[in-house]
């Protein structure tokens, strides 16, 4: 019977990890934003867009703001007058094309792909940081709805946005 503990032992922790990662759940670092130069009032000034679709601009300032918030609270985004530095953002790329196409050039499987760059300058307008490109990409199911590809945008950004913060975490 010794080694029925001992095997329960090791099952159940794995059986706890893959339910966890099987309903959706992300371990991720949650670890504070440490801007340069203490930084800790930001204006997002724009978002280069370059895409036909408007909702992206919105999408990521919405999500970005929200992300930063929960991350420190010593940042605050305010107007351009209040701030201390300037955040960039700009829509590298954009697209979301045919992947997979059967004998009968039938869709089978799309991608969504995103590559965003972040500059942060302070007030003499000095560049503080820079992101350097971080792209995301996730797949469409066939015949995607319009709710299916927008869900998959804001996952998409999301994601981009925990890279951006997680290289804000780190780097200062």
């Amino acid at each position: 019977m010794w080694w029925f503990k001992t095997l329960l032992k090791i099952i159940t922790p794995l059986i706890f990890i893959i339910n966890i990662l099987g309903c959706g759940y992300q371990l991720i670092s949650t670890s504070p934003i440490i801007l340069p130069e203490n930084i800790t009032l930001i204006n997002i000034s724009k978002i280069k867009n370059p895409t036909t679709n408007p909702q992206i601009p919105t999408e990521f300032r919405t999500q970005l703001i929200d992300e930063f918030s929960k991350r420190s609270s010593n940042i605050k985004f305010v107007d351009n007058e209040e701030a201390e530095a300037q955040l960039i953002i700009e829509i590298v790329d954009y697209s979301l094309e045919t992947d997979v196409e059967n004998i009968y050039e039938e869709t089978e499987k799309s991608d969504l792909c995103m590559t965003v760059r972040c500059y942060l300058y302070n007030r003499q307008d000095k560049l503080v940081w820079d992101s350097k490109n971080i792209s995301k990409c996730e797949s469409l199911s066939k015949n995607a709805s319009a709710s299916e590809v927008k869900r998959t945008r804001e996952k998409v950004i999301k994601d981009i946005i925990i890279k951006l913060a997680m290289q804000l975490s780190n780097n200062f």
